[in-house]
């Protein structure tokens, strides 16, 4: 069983290598910054900022779980 796991294990590493590609963060920096356009000054470093920029990749990873 220690042997397929550490197969398996081998198999994902090789084949998806390139799942790093997905662990790129621009597109988290550019909404944070357009939010600051679309905010009023007081609220963009504030608990309403960071309510918002966590609001999105929730709802995706929900909708991802949810489907």
């Amino acid at each position: 069983m220690k042997l397929i796991s550490i197969l398996l294990n081998l198999a994902v590493e090789r084949f998806f290598g390139q799942i790093t590609e997905f662990r790129r963060f621009e597109w988290l920096i550019a909404y944070a910054n357009w939010l600051r356009r679309v905010l009023p000054a007081p609220h963009y470093e504030g608990p309403l900022m960071l309510a918002l920029l966590l609001l999105v990749p929730m709802l995706v990873v929900a909708v991802f779980l949810y489907i």
